[in-house]
């Protein structure tokens, strides 16, 4: 009898796919793709596609996007699959000596044109980075200017005032260019106090007409690296550098060297909207988006583990109406339970528009300058 531990073949991944039901929540549904790409690569893609189209909410768009982000060593493996399968009533056949014996060989064939797929695309992506990041220092030393408060992105945030006080954010033209920073690596003898008291380079560059202004391009910073930009329109578009990395990366709203409060947000308005009003003595910190919150409170927890920890996400209860998912609180909570810290959630009634922080102070106090209404966080 074959065993579960025994090399396969396109035969049997199709075989399996028979057991598994196409119509999956979406996650899973993904992971399904990611396993048999991981085992058999491009030469998948066919069955995969034929097996998904069989779902009532097929959509081809979506099943080529998604296959083309799946990446060699993505940490899902065909052994995902084969449990799937197994689960609901999946049984391999007897093989032969002489099969066995073909299918290793053909597993280690795989195995070594993915170790070699894993390792163009780590080079590819490290170039990218290396591209990125000195194409952002280049745009921040001779093309930025600090950012001007009257922003429309800011007034529609209603932070325009805030946006002084803090940490910087640039302009180019129309674009704000928000700096996704990263940690480095610790030089010898340094201590945390040696970091915050150091000053970051400061050079001069344009603006519109004759003005100039100060921009912070990170290179003498011993905390802080630039290693790239998000630029955010003056509609509220958001998009990142191209190539550049973003996971992990974050923006110090406000760093004052404390250490002893941190909270971390998803975007910009939310994160200057909680360091201006809701925790005036926190160090506040701009993850982006949810999913980089785990990653972001992790390096924060190993530079200072003795600070407290609050993840001040997202509520999005429109997309946990379409999806039966609120990935702001989701993502959230996981974060704050990494790194032993606290949740705090915007709570809306439900003829409530928004989402986050940022949208919970403008409704109740409907322009910036005052003070929040005490009682509307929720503690999960």
């Amino acid at each position: 009898m074959k065993q579960s531990t025994d090399p396969i073949d396109l035969a049997d991944l199709q075989k399996m796919l028979i057991y598994i039901p196409p119509d999956l929540p979406r996650d899973d549904w993904a992971r399904m793709l990611m396993a048999a790409k991981s085992e058999f690569g491009d030469s998948a893609r066919e069955i995969m596609q034929d097996w998904s189209a069989a779902a009532a909410n097929y959509d081809r768009q979506a099943f080529n996007s998604t296959w083309k982000s799946i990446k060699a060593g993505g940490g899902v493996t065909i052994a995902s699959l084969v449990h799937e399968a197994k689960e609901n009533g999946f049984r391999f056949a007897p093989v032969s000596k002489e099969d066995r014996k073909r299918l290793q060989a053909e597993q280690k064939r795989r195995e070594a044109a993915r170790k070699q797929e894993e390792k163009a695309e780590r080079q590819q992506r490290e170039q990218g980075y290396r591209i990125a990041k000195e194409s952002a220092e280049k745009m921040l030393r001779e093309r930025a200017f600090v950012a001007n408060p009257m922003h429309p992105y800011f007034v529609k945030k209603g932070i325009q005032h805030e946006v002084r006080a803090l940490n910087w954010v640039y302009q180019l033209y129309n674009t704000l260019l928000v700096p996704v920073c990263r940690f480095r690596t610790p030089r010898q003898g340094m201590k945390a106090t040696d970091y915050i008291t150091a000053s970051p380079n400061i050079i001069e560059s344009g603006g519109d007409g004759n003005e100039r202004n100060l921009v912070s391009d990170y290179s003498d910073n011993p905390l802080f690296e630039l290693i790239s930009l998000q630029y955010i329109d003056e509609k509220g578009g958001k998009f990142f550098l191209k190539g550049g990395q973003t996971k992990g990366g974050f923006f110090p709203v406000r760093f004052d060297g404390h250490i002893l409060k941190i909270v971390i947000c998803e975007g910009l308005a939310t994160a200057v909207t909680y360091a201006t009003h809701y925790t005036p003595d926190a160090e506040v910190i701009c993850a982006f988006n949810a999913r980089n919150l785990k990653d972001v409170a992790k390096e924060f927890k190993v530079r200072f583990p003795m600070a407290e920890i609050t993840i001040a996400g997202d509520n999005d209860r429109a997309t946990e109406q379409k999806t039966g998912v609120n990935v702001g609180v989701v993502k959230a909570i996981e974060a704050a339970r990494l790194v032993d810290g606290e949740v705090m959630i915007p709570a809306f009634a439900d003829d409530e528009p928004g989402t986050d922080w940022n949208d919970r102070f403008l409704l109740d106090n409907g322009h910036p300058s005052s003070q929040p209404w005490a009682g509307m966080g929720v503690t999960v």
